[in-house]
């Protein structure tokens, strides 16, 4: 082939309504922008498995456990298309390396035994990728900067990562399953604060007695023998799927119950609940 031959290759045009539906099937014009610079970034063929292959200076346990930290703690595994392949765009071939080869991907799961608990608060927090001292360190919790820190302002809402309001609803989700030797009360849900103001989901296993507390900073709400109900079998040994609703409805509060994505209890009991003052949350 000459190099004549090259340029007898025809530019195809797209039509309006082929452009139309390209950009309909794209997320955002900055996604495309991150997927071009993708394709034009160079990837060397180094086996990272091998430290020798590329840790010359310093420690190579360091260069790894910085891959991983930076991997779980600043991946946006709930944010779009474009925000993901911005992280990757913005990693170390050694951050791709792990990210691909190393970090784990499937499904896990947490065990817990009698009395333990998973805690999280409720912030707002910074963002865990910057460090104190670090340049521009206040300026990289932004979004302009991809920051991914809370911003405080309580007109939308955003009080807290838990903000809990009975006008605006609240909803909980995980999944779960029970040992067969689990017998008598479970606790797989409560959000609050040290006041004892809270959600609270709570399931027996020997009555099958669901208890949902959704109550306010004046112990408002749905709770004791209002927020009761009885479900066979709710929590059982196979993993599954459950959602609880809480929102006011007229005087009350309207508790929704859902397992796998059917619907299987309503309570509509109590009284409205209102805010719960932002303090540590448990």
């Amino acid at each position: 082939m000459s190099t004549k031959d090259l340029f007898k290759k025809g530019n195809k045009v797209l039509t309006k309504s082929q452009v139309d539906k390209i950009k309909k099937d794209l997320e955002s014009e900055e996604l495309v922008s991150s997927l071009v610079r993708a394709n034009n970034r160079f990837l060397s063929h180094v086996d990272y498995s091998k430290p020798e292959n590329f840790s010359f200076y310093g420690s190579a346990e360091k260069y790894y456990e910085d891959s991983f930290d930076r991997i779980y703690k600043t991946y946006p595994y709930d944010g779009s298309q474009k925000e993901r392949q911005q992280w990757l765009n913005e990693s170390s071939e050694l951050d791709l390396w792990i990210f691909d080869k190393a970090h784990p991907k499937t499904t896990g799961y947490v065990k817990l035994g009698t009395g333990q608990t998973i805690t999280v608060k409720g912030g707002p927090n910074k963002d865990p990728s910057t460090t104190t001292g670090q340049r521009e360190e206040l300026s990289k919790q932004y979004p302009t900067k991809q920051g991914k820190s809370n911003i405080w302002n309580p007109e939308i809402y955003r009080n807290s990562n838990l903000y809990i309001d009975g006008a605006l609803g609240n909803t909980v989700e995980f999944w779960a399953k029970l040992e067969a030797s689990v017998s008598g009360d479970v606790y797989p849900v409560v959000v609050g604060n040290e006041n004892g103001n809270r959600i609270q989901v709570q399931f027996n296993t020997t009555t099958n007695l669901v208890s949902l507390v959704y109550i306010d900073d004046t112990s408002t709400g749905l709770n004791g023998a209002s927020g009761q109900t009885t479900i066979a079998n709710l929590l059982g040994t196979t993993w599954a799927h459950y959602a609880f609703s809480f929102v006011n409805s007229g005087s009350n509060v309207k508790a929704e119950i859902y397992k796998n994505g059917t619907l299987v209890g309503t309570i509509t009991s109590g009284t409205n609940t209102g805010t719960i003052s932002q303090k540590t949350t448990y």
